[in-house]
């Protein structure tokens, strides 16, 4: 299964942000032949089974999507001693423990990533003035 990145997480969040209050939404799309075709939906009954689906597929993305060390090596390309060894820093998200398996949420590792990236921007722009 593959999860929608970060940015089109928070696009959809804006996208349900619009529909809070409107009457309708016209939904344009291409049909075979290359025409643009316009629909109209409610926005209310959208906007409830869009949050509908998105709480549904949170829920199934927590039990069918944690990560293991090796996954979390691969996403960082490191090795899991480094991990091991950012963990015991606290400089990495604790992971959780099912028994003796070691797995983290994506959007814990992610969430890492971003704030990492953020730092060394922030260094950047602070060096180059």
């Amino acid at each position: 299964m593959s999860h929608p990145s970060k940015q089109t997480r928070d696009m959809f969040a804006v996208f349900c942000d619009a529909l809070e209050g409107a009457d309708r939404v016209i939904v344009e799309t291409k049909n075979a032949l290359g025409e643009m075709d316009a629909h109209y939906l409610h926005a209310p009954e959208l906007s409830k089974a869009i949050q509908d689906h998105k709480r549904i597929q949170d829920q199934l993305d927590w039990v069918t999507t944690l990560l293991t060390p090796d996954d979390v090596a691969a996403w960082l390309r490191i090795s899991k001693r480094q991990i091991h060894n950012l963990i015991r820093d606290r400089d990495f998200p604790p992971p959780i423990k099912l028994g003796r398996t070691t797995l983290w949420r994506p959007m814990d590792v992610e969430n890492y990533v971003d704030a990492l990236a953020k730092a060394v921007n922030d260094q950047r722009e602070r060096a180059n003035g």
